[in-house]
């Protein structure tokens, strides 16, 4: 599971928005979420800003640190 599998495009502003949503709720910074995804400071600022795609990785370690849904995700790629 290691591979890397980028989805298709650029990160939706629909998931960019919920990303920004859960880090307020749990009172978050963007070097905060970079620790807990395993990514640098400058991979989640190129993610928050579209500049770079999510992989499969990104989508579990999403649901698993900030609880959103891979269903809302994918739906929204």
């Amino acid at each position: 599971e290691s591979a890397y599998h980028p989805l298709q495009g650029r990160v939706s502003t629909i998931i960019v928005a919920e990303i920004v949503r859960k880090m307020r709720e749990k009172h978050l910074k963007q070097k905060n979420v970079a620790q807990m995804l395993g990514v640098s400071e400058s991979r989640i600022s190129d993610l928050m800003h579209g500049k770079r795609p999510l992989n499969l990785q990104i989508v579990k370690r999403l649901r698993n640190e900030l609880g959103i849904s891979a269903d809302f995700i994918l739906n929204h790629c």
